[in-house]
């Protein structure tokens, strides 16, 4: 019987090719999308789930009520994980990481590299993380305060094929450490990465600040083992009254502390201060939108065909009714048919997936593979595609060609064909659905382009054009006026500026205190030199620039932005009094508000001030004439200065384009679906064009 069916199928989709065509290229594309989009959901849902506790571990979050406004962070006093450990049996373990965010200098011989991924760490991060050893003695890892561990992929670039392990390196400012340990590369499906570990007991070298006390800066992600059997919320429960006994009662009043699942956080948190930029669990739902819906528009195509030519096999139908079948042998026919055209499709769809891979990566920027994912969780996906295509796209028009009723078809009658209204009715609400998702597709990729196009477009306060950021990784202090006077000295350097950060990059907090503002606020700074305005071309509205004539500004002197007068409302602002950290003087000036971070940003208070001792990055505007050549120059001499330190360099506009890398992959993955599911629409209508062209060759002639 099965056999037969077969055969019969088979026969079926040979003799109308072009219809089969049609039909197995749609579904394929429509599920081909469907399977790419499918990797990328099963990747995002992925993160931190390869750690074997992954369920168990939790990061701790405080929300507060501080100096204006309301705070999250993730991060804890540094006494806060040990503490936790000693007092809630609940707790098993706890690892405190602090993250070094900019390119550190790593020196090994005559090598020098800048490299990204410095991270302190307690020596539990391998009993919470599953981070394998792969060499070294395990008992030893970041066990000794001058001590580092790196990762496969830093020993081969910095060692290549000899073993590092008892190797020395020389990190940062002179600090020498050796190495005990080489671990497997941190997954993509990460929250959080590295490249060197080294112990949490240095950082005290970098803050001042001592490991046991709490009462200084709040700097640690802090996360949490817990035992079995024990909730978060047990521990919840009982933070409120730990935090009294260690911080006090006004602190435990305006802050909230809770344990935020190691799971949840690549998708669902978004604080104020990440390890690295999360992503977001509306991405997932968007993109698994998408995959539905050009996936139902490749099934309505098939609907479409399959209903169309029910003229070609009524006398098929009513043959086989007439002969005994029943309706249930008729419907497990067509289906099987429906299902075969599927199969094929999916095979083809496999092979089309394997081919736009490589691409889909880069677009996504991950490296997805079939079959990458969890396996189970992988073919149960691919699965239900295949069983969703079957259902909803053979399973109507099986059951629709069942019941045709073989009296009236034997008697020359057309009870469902194409000249049916209530059919044709119904397959003009399927087009019209097709090309109703096809548009509105199309509409929101031109939405998310007008975005582009106005983040490309908006005054952004500053000029970032012809700017050439270089990132000093060493000591620059002394150094100041021998490295812009050197670098001035090319007729194509413009001007030079240096500074504490640069706009696209987080700036630095304080605590300020200001003239006629009850409240002490935390305030965003940038420390600059004399030549930063000029530089950036920000424009003052009120006051002056820093000088060198006035030998007070480097101590004494502030310039704030429109921002920052606003919320202080002054009403003259020029002379007003302000402390940050330790430095006290008045404002002399104010710029107009410009966005030294992303448009995602709104613009906060800024405060400028002169700060010789923090200068790490160079600022310097170029002309457009012989750019390879200056470029060239500003290597050379840099090196002449600063023989020990690898000089990279990129441009301001460059960065600031980089901020938005997540709107303009999302505006291509729009565009690229928007035209398969206009492609795919045009097919179907392309084939009952054809089939309706068929039907009338007699009346045509």
């Amino acid at each position: 019987m099965f056999k037969n069916q077969f055969k019969i199928a088979i026969r079926n989709l040979l003799k109308n090719k072009i219809y089969t065509i049609i039909n197995i290229t749609g579904l394929a594309i429509g599920m081909a999308s469907s399977i790419l989009i499918f990797l990328f959901v099963l990747d995002e849902l992925s993160y931190d789930r390869y750690h074997k506790n992954a369920e168990r571990i939790y990061r701790i979050v405080e929300e507060s009520q501080a100096y204006g406004k309301l705070i999250s962070l993730p991060q804890m006093q540094a006494p806060m994980g040990p503490a936790l450990v000693a007092t809630f049996p609940e707790v098993e373990n706890a690892v405190r990481l602090f993250p070094v965010r900019s390119t550190v200098l790593v020196r090994y011989g005559e090598k020098s590299f800048n490299e990204e991924g410095l991270l302190y760490a307690d020596s539990t991060i391998f009993d919470i993380f599953t981070f394998p050893i792969l060499s070294g003695d395990p008992g030893a890892a970041l066990r000794d305060p001058n001590t580092v561990v790196i990762t496969r992929k830093m020993a081969k670039k910095i060692f290549g094929h000899e073993s590092p392990i008892g190797e020395q390196l020389t990190i940062g400012k002179d600090e020498t450490y050796t190495v005990t340990n080489v671990v497997e590369d941190v997954p993509q499906n990460s929250h959080f990465t590295f490249n060197f570990l080294l112990p949490l007991v240095n950082v005290s070298k970098i803050t001042g600040d001592p490991l046991n006390s709490w009462f200084r800066m709040s700097a640690y992600f802090t996360y949490l083992l817990l035992a079995d059997g024990a909730s978060a919320r047990q521990i919840e429960e009982k933070l409120p009254d730990f935090i009294v006994r260690n911080l006090g009662e006004e602190y435990a009043r305006r802050s909230h502390f809770f344990l935020q699942p190691l799971t949840s956080i690549h998708l669902h948190s978004h604080l104020d201060s990440e390890l690295a930029p999360n992503s977001d669990i509306r991405y997932v739902y968007l993109f698994s939108a998408i995959a539905f819906l050009i996936l139902l528009i490749a099934c309505i195509n098939f609907m479409n065909l399959a209903t169309a030519r029910t003229a070609t096999r009524e006398r098929e139908v009513g043959m086989r009714k007439a002969l005994g079948a029943h309706r249930g042998q008729l419907f497990r026919q067509f289906f099987g048919e429906s299902l075969l055209m599927t199969c094929l499709g999916f095979l083809l769809a496999i092979a089309l997936v394997e081919l736009i891979l490589p691409t889909f990566n880069t677009l996504v920027n991950k490296s997805l593979t079939l079959g990458s994912n969890t396996l189970s969780h992988f073919w149960l996906g691919l699965l239900t595609i295949v069983l969703f295509v079957s259902i909803v796209a053979g399973g109507y028009p099986a059951a629709y060609l069942s019941r045709f009723q073989p009296v009236n078809i034997l008697k020359g009658g057309s009870t469902f064909g194409v000249k049916s209204s209530g059919t044709v009715k119904f397959r003009q609400i399927l087009v019209n659905v097709q090309f109703t998702v096809s548009i509105a597709l199309i509409i929101a990729t031109l939405i998310i382009f007008k975005q582009l196009e106005f983040i490309q477009n908006k005054n952004l306060g500053f000029h970032k054009e012809q700017v050439v950021v270089i990132h000093l990784l060493e000591s620059v202090e002394g150094k100041h006026n021998v490295i812009k006077n050197a670098l001035l000295q090319h007729p194509n350097v413009l001007q030079v500026a240096m500074s504490s950060t640069v706009p696209g990059k987080k700036p630095m907090q304080a605590v300020v205190e200001v003239e006629g503002f009850s409240q002490n606020l935390f305030m965003n700074s940038i420390a600059v030199d004399y030549d930063f305005i000029k530089t950036l071309g920000i424009e003052l509205v009120a006051g002056r620039d820093f000088s060198r004539e006035i030998a007070t500004d480097a101590e004494e002197a502030f310039i704030v932005n429109e921002a920052a007068v606003r919320k202080f409302g002054w009403k003259s602002p020029v002379g007003k009094k302000i402390k940050w950290i330790n430095k006290q003087g008045k404002v002399i000036g104010v710029v107009r508000d410009f966005h030294y971070m992303s448009l995602h940003e709104k613009i906060e208070p800024l405060v400028l001030h002169i700060w010789p001792g923090f200068f790490p990055y160079l600022l310097v505007r170029v002309s457009t004439v012989n750019l390879s050549g200056t470029l060239e120059f500003l290597k050379s001499k840099l090196q002449e200065i600063l023989p020990h330190v690898p000089i990279t360099y990129s441009f301001l506009d460059e960065d600031f384009a980089r901020l938005y890398t997540a709107e303009q992959r999302l505006a291509k993955i729009f565009s690229y679906f928007s035209i398969l599911a206009i492609f795919i629409s045009c097919l179907g209508l392309f084939g009952l064009a054809a089939y309706a062209a068929e039907r009338r060759t007699k009346e045509i002639g």
